[in-house]
């Protein structure tokens, strides 16, 4: 097994909210690839509190619904 490589990075998302104009909120995704004959493959990923991000930014109610 050779030594492990960093993962694809995801730094920020583009919301559409109805009746709001496009929003970027900033939130960290990190893939995790795995090296094949046939070319890179994702095999998992780690996410933030996404719905927090959301929250703050007035995109989502306290019980998760769309605001």
């Amino acid at each position: 097994m050779g030594k492990p490589r960093p993962g694809a990075r995801v730094l920020s998302g583009h919301v559409l909210a109805e009746g709001r104009s496009a929003l970027a909120v900033p939130f960290d995704v990190l893939h995790l690839l795995q090296r094949r004959a046939a070319g890179p493959k994702i095999f998992g990923f780690i996410a933030g509190d996404e719905m927090a991000l959301y929250r703050a930014h007035g995109l989502v109610d306290g019980d998760e619904h769309p605001a």
